[in-house]
């Protein structure tokens, strides 16, 4: 009977020990821990890395493997989506967690994301949200707009840089459509996300 091969996961855990030491911030971690899971071809890179961590690290919390496989699904799911993401890097992680467990589209996860910044929700606020599929009334005030320019409805001291000298120009993506709409009603979606200025890797 061959007995299969171990998996080095040195590199692995060069990367770990890498994004501990370079980022201080939770999100900023899990970020980055993600990715390095996430481009793992193993499917038990999480739980090996998991095991690592609180192997080496046992005074932190929060890296079970269960954990560990989220940060993975949190990469997988922004790390193409650079306007998602700096939303989500400003969402604690409790709340992230919530969104990305959660049947929803990109534009719904957007909303729910651009809602709680907003609004301060907690865990349980955004969790009774999500139960009674609060985003839908957005949805459908949206849908009984046609083709309207929901930008055009935010207050006019809703954009901090108007009227500041040297200020960038900013413009609503033109891929919007109805779901991304609602991603924009009520003035959720924040116009810097839409900066004209090229990408950026949200994972270097």
């Amino acid at each position: 009977m061959n007995k299969r091969k171990p998996v080095d996961y040195t590199n692995l855990y060069a990367q770990l020990e890498t994004a501990l030491r370079r980022n201080k911030n939770q999100m900023d971690q899990y970020a980055a821990i993600g990715k390095a899971v996430a481009l793992r071809p193993e499917k038990g890179a999480a739980v090996a890395a998991a095991g690592y961590l609180r192997e080496a690290h046992p005074e932190l919390s929060g890296f079970s493997p269960r954990n560990l496989r989220r940060m993975r699904a949190f990469y997988q799911a922004y790390g193409d989506q650079p306007d998602l993401l700096k939303l989500a890097m400003q969402t604690g992680w409790t709340l992230n967690v919530l969104i990305l467990e959660a049947d929803l589209t990109l534009a719904e996860r957007a909303w729910y994301l651009n809602a709680s910044l907003r609004f301060g929700w907690t865990k349980t606020t955004l969790k009774e949200k999500l139960e009674e599929s609060a985003h839908l009334n957005e949805k459908e005030k949206v849908e009984g707009m046609g083709n309207e320019d929901l930008s055009t409805s935010q207050p006019e001291d809703s954009d901090p840089h108007k009227d500041r000298p040297g200020a960038p120009a900013y413009r609503v993506a033109p891929r919007h459509t109805k779901l991304s709409q609602l991603a924009m009603s009520c003035g959720f979606m924040e116009k810097r996300i839409f900066s004209s200025h090229g990408p950026v890797d949200p994972f270097p």
